[in-house]
């Protein structure tokens, strides 16, 4: 008589395991026998640009002029007397008094 599927598959099984544990143990005494000495951190110097020169900057002094903050862009003319927020954040200008009194009436209803 011979012997059944299921406890053939189970040796199989368990050969399988064996030998993949004897692979590993292989692998293992193989890494654990390397011993590195210890060896302190040591960081690398950071990166410094070699040229000192910026080509954006075209002065020939460095002056506050070279580099000055815009001034503000203003409206100067007469026509827009306001701004009114129609819906959310949507800016609307506003040209008259009876346009203001529109757009309020138009959120409100």
């Amino acid at each position: 008589m011979s012997t059944p599927k299921h406890i053939k598959l189970r040796r199989e099984a368990l050969q399988q395991k064996a030998k993949e544990n004897r692979k590993y143990e292989q692998l293992f005494r193989q890494v654990s026998s390397r011993k590195e000495e210890f060896k302190p951190y040591v960081p690398k110097s950071p990166y410094v640009r070699e040229t000192q020169t910026i080509k954006s900057f075209t002065s020939s002094s460095p002056t506050a002029q070279a580099t000055a903050k815009r001034e503000p862009q203003q409206y100067t003319g007469d026509l827009i007397t306001g701004i009114a927020t129609m819906h959310k954040s949507n800016a609307v200008p506003v040209i008259n008094e009876q346009e203001a009194i529109d757009i309020a009436n138009m959120r409100r209803n």
